[in-house]
């Protein structure tokens, strides 16, 4: 591959010097600044909002992690030399995500499915467990006037009756993101997609559907940008945004060669992210995820916060009425104590709570915050801190 003109590596080090100015400048920098020098990268920025109740605050993402990642990738190879790259393309980032322990949104198309079967199995079969998602089943522009409701409910269908073996899909990507007949896919259950329009922040809904908005396109051309991805995802960390980033097995390569792009972006970028995600910085997701955990958020509340001398009491609700969405739905609880505080003992409704998964703590700029993952099987939960000093 040859050399990228100057001019190519000259705007790469001016978003790399962007994205790291953000980063580092973050507590001084008015959001109105970062909007505008954002929006110099063509994607727009909203910092999302947390749902804070006092000193108790739904977290914007699962475990209490500052910001969350995700990859889709569009399953599908309508010309010949696609199909050639795609079947290697797809193995390879694969192989990458499981390296890293790394879950992805798999958009199926599927007349690729049909050409290229062993791409599908080998995804099913994946140590990972990814999340299977529609493209439509020929690729299929929504926003064509000739394309009518029944249409689009019968290509989705095909996809879903080619894939019944698996879980029901509620992910939907739209080909060429061109975004039309949402009450069609609302009806086939689709819970989430992936919008047309770059932004950083947090997902919004649109049409009663979870839009997991795009942020950064991964082809030939992002060969040599693993600093600049780097940034972002260092970023969207430093300012709570979601981090989207989609492509297709064939676009990963270079020079035809998908294990060269995988080797030289994705590995030293999915071992950054894996890195964040094991400081707890970092919520690495699927839009499925996403969008079940963001219905779940919207629809939580904390109905009561009593402090003592000896702790706090929590009553927190949560009812997803929608049976779109995973059940029981998931929300975590991020309770702020005073700076020295040890908890000596947690229960929810009763029963103590054991250090897990479910359960960790932080020290964060001189206070002692609880994170707390519940899940609700039934709308209210009560949650008990009993809390002593060094």
């Amino acid at each position: 591959m040859s050399a990228r003109p100057i001019g190519v590596r000259l705007k790469l080090l001016i978003k790399r010097f962007i994205l790291g100015f953000l980063v580092l400048s973050r507590r001084t920098v008015p959001l109105s600044v970062v909007r505008f020098l954002v929006r110099r990268l063509q994607i727009e920025f909203a910092k999302p909002e947390p749902r804070k109740f006092g000193s108790v605050s739904i977290s914007n993402y699962k475990h209490g992690f500052p910001g969350a990642f995700c990859v889709s990738v569009d399953h599908d190879a309508r010309r010949p030399e696609q199909r050639r790259v795609c079947r290697e393309g797809a193995f390879a980032v694969l192989e990458s995500a499981e390296r890293f322990k790394l879950p992805m949104s798999w958009a199926i198309c599927g007349v690729t499915v049909q050409q290229v079967p062993e791409v599908l199995r080998r995804i099913t079969h994946s140590s990972v467990a990814h999340d299977i998602g529609v493209h439509t089943f020929n690729h299929l522009d929504l926003t064509d006037p000739s394309v009518s409701e029944e249409t689009v409910k019968s290509e989705t269908q095909r996809v879903v009756d080619l894939i019944k073996s698996l879980p029901k899909p509620v992910t939907f990507i739209f080909p060429w993101n061109r975004e039309a007949h949402f009450s069609a896919l609302k009806e086939l259950g689709f819970t989430a997609y992936r919008g047309r329009d770059r932004r950083l922040g947090y997902p919004t809904k649109m049409h009663d559907l979870w839009n997991i908005h795009p942020v950064y396109y991964l082809d030939q051309k992002s060969y040599g940008s693993t600093a600049l991805l780097k940034k972002f995802v260092d970023f969207s960390i430093a300012y709570g945004c979601v981090l989207h980033l989609w492509s297709h097995p064939w676009s990963l390569c270079v020079d035809e060669d998908p294990r060269r792009y995988v080797r030289d972006v994705l590995d030293p970028l999915f071992e950054h992210v894996d890195a964040k995600r094991r400081e707890g910085l970092l919520w690495v997701c699927t839009m499925r995820d996403l969008a079940d955990y963001c219905e779940a958020r919207q629809n939580s509340a904390i109905e009561s916060c009593v402090k003592s001398k000896d702790g706090i009491d929590i009553a927190v609700s949560c009812s997803v009425e929608d049976v779109r969405f995973n059940h029981p739905p998931e929300v975590t609880v991020e309770a702020h104590l005073p700076g020295g505080t040890d908890i000596e003992e947690l229960r929810v409704d009763g029963e103590q709570v054991p250090l897990s998964e479910n359960y960790r703590i932080s020290n964060r700029h001189g206070e002692t915050v609880l994170f707390l993952t519940l899940s609700f099987p039934e709308p209210l939960r009560h949650v008990s801190v009993k809390t002593g000093s060094h």
